[in-house]
């Protein structure tokens, strides 16, 4: 279920039986995710486009990310990892 403006729509997710919540970045609260994540619901924030808000939302759970720019996204995920 894809959402951009709150509040969050996990409650809607699990009636639609998705398994996948993606908020809007900026909505992506750790409170949120782990919201989803009690409820079994993988999330994925969408659009993030600086490693910034990529590394705050990687701290706070979230199971991925969606980016204009995967490449940026994917030199930071080696980095974290070590590699």
């Amino acid at each position: 279920l894809i959402y951009y403006k709150p509040p969050g729509r996990v409650i809607d997710a699990l009636k639609l039986k998705a398994s996948i919540v993606l908020p809007r970045y900026n909505i992506a609260t750790e409170k949120a995710i782990q919201l989803a994540k009690r409820h079994g619901l993988k999330t994925v924030a969408w659009v993030v486009n600086d490693e910034e808000t990529a590394l705050r939302l990687v701290r706070s759970g979230v199971d991925g990310l969606a980016s204009d720019y995967p490449d940026r996204l994917s030199l930071l995920r080696s980095r974290l990892l070590g590699g």
